[in-house]
């Protein structure tokens, strides 16, 4: 399984979407259907994730990352910053009460 396709699937089942079109093409390779959390025992889970961190060797270069992060627990946000949208991703942040610290220093490279 693609490293994506194994991310959007693990994204869909936590998120409470198992049955969603992401989940889907990627549960096609899997042997068995994981058992998904019920909607009251993903809510328990999600009570317990506090203080996570969202670290990136790279930019963040959309909001709805920091939207899908703070659902799952992220307050606070490290990036290298300098994305085209960066005022949106800052925003973003602020509108989660999340702190983000730009670095200016990018690791990753194409």
């Amino acid at each position: 399984m693609r490293r994506a396709d194994r991310n959007n699937y693990i994204d869909a089942v936590v998120s409470g979407d198992p049955e969603g079109v992401l989940a889907r093409e990627s549960a096609q390779v899997l042997a068995s259907k994981p058992i998904s959390l019920s909607p009251g025992e993903r809510a328990d889970w999600l009570q317990t994730m506090e203080e996570v961190v969202l670290a990136s060797d790279g930019l963040i270069p959309f909001r709805d990352t920091i939207d899908r992060a703070y659902h799952s627990g992220v307050r606070y946000v490290a990036q290298t910053g300098g994305a085209l949208r960066n005022e949106d991703v800052i925003a973003a942040a602020n509108e989660h009460g999340m702190v983000m610290v730009s670095t200016g220093t990018r690791l990753f490279h194409h």
